[in-house]
């Protein structure tokens, strides 16, 4: 009998201004934000490797990087 263990962490984060979820899932690392009222943005580094993503006001920013320990986790608005 073959078994799968998942193990995923997050958080929820109410950012200035937006809502930050960032965490690690079953595909990689990952950083979304939303801010209603400004343009922003979500980043997921590890190393040189890089995920960005810029929206404008009212659209969540996702930023995906393949990777599951030592990343750093971002986000910004403007």
């Amino acid at each position: 009998m073959k078994k799968i263990v998942v193990c995923t962490l997050s958080l929820i984060v109410l950012a200035t201004g937006g809502t930050w979820n960032y965490g690690v899932g079953i595909t990689g690392s990952y950083s979304d934000y939303f801010h209603g009222t400004k343009r922003h943005s979500a980043t997921v580094k590890k190393g040189s490797d890089e995920s960005y993503q810029a929206q404008g006001a009212g659209v969540w920013t996702k930023a995906r990087l393949g990777a599951y320990s030592g990343c750093n986790f971002y986000y910004n608005y403007w």
